[in-house]
């Protein structure tokens, strides 16, 4: 069975770890939608799914936003691929920009490579042009998709690569 360890839970390496970076705040629940179809398909117990988004978030308490930004950091320093949505709605995400170009700019490292590296900008995200054009000046052959049906099928693309060896 797929576990999911959603912040600020204590995130071990007994597996094989996904983060899902993207907006949380004014969007849609889209992470749900992803952990439910990515539970439905995988039985793997070997997968993890690191999932940001908490149901009660103490919006007004510092510490809190200080443990969020540290969880979600050591996450994505921690996890196997990188899956990035920009979602529609009312919100520029800004820290979501911030974690799309560094984690762009590792693709040159060896943390990363096009088969552990997803994206998703849908077409109502205020700054969906520039972050195709961000993406093509990195590298023209990362495929930025433009739905969560795309995003989730090519996580699923990916995984099935990576459970198949």
């Amino acid at each position: 069975m797929v576990k999911i360890i959603t912040a600020p839970e204590k995130i071990g390496k007994d597996g094989y770890m996904l983060f899902l970076a993207g907006g949380i705040i004014d969007c849609d629940n889209w992470q749900k939608v992803v952990q439910y179809e990515l539970c439905r398909i995988f039985k793997n117990d070997s997968l993890i799914i690191l999932n940001p988004r908490r149901d009660n978030f103490p919006i007004d308490d510092p510490a809190a936003a200080v443990e969020q930004v540290t969880w979600e950091f050591n996450a994505l320093e921690k996890c196997d691929m990188f899956s990035m949505y920009f979602a529609g709605g009312k919100s520029d995400q800004p820290i979501c920009m911030y974690e799309y170009g560094r984690h762009l700019a590792k693709l040159g490292e060896s943390k990363y490579n096009l088969d552990t590296f997803v994206v998703t900008a849908c077409k109502e995200y205020k700054r969906y042009n520039g972050v195709i054009i961000q993406t093509r000046l990195v590298n023209n052959r990362i495929v930025v998709n433009s739905t969560l049906d795309e995003h989730i099928n090519t996580i699923v693309d990916k995984l099935n690569k990576v459970f198949r060896k």
